[in-house]
């Protein structure tokens, strides 16, 4: 296979594989599957967030806004099956919030 068919073929497509389009589409189902949750009246009342995008966490535009909103929307889906989380701190290390979630 010639470089440019390898770059061709690579084109659009992000680690592991998956393309623009395949994340915006995961992106939107978890979007539609929260909607279903409530998490905007549950999560967003209380804890102060914006609404997300259907694609906010395909496109990487501010990646420690979207990581704070990440840890806070698994702390939230994790209490609703009445798991506990440890305490998960603002400046804590993203892989011990990893860890911890």
């Amino acid at each position: 296979m010639s470089e440019q068919e390898v770059q061709e073929e690579s084109k659009g497509q992000k680690g592991g594989g998956q393309t623009d389009e395949d994340l915006t589409t995961i992106s939107e189902e978890i979007y539609e599957k929260l909607k279903l949750l409530n998490y905007e009246k549950e999560m967003l009342s209380h804890k102060g967030f914006k609404p997300i995008t259907k694609a906010y966490f395909a496109v990487s535009l501010n990646p420690n806004e979207q990581f704070t909103y990440f840890k806070t929307l698994a702390k939230f889906l994790l209490s609703l099956n009445e798991v506990q989380t440890g305490d998960l701190a603002k400046y804590d290390d993203p892989m011990s919030v990893s860890g911890k979630i």
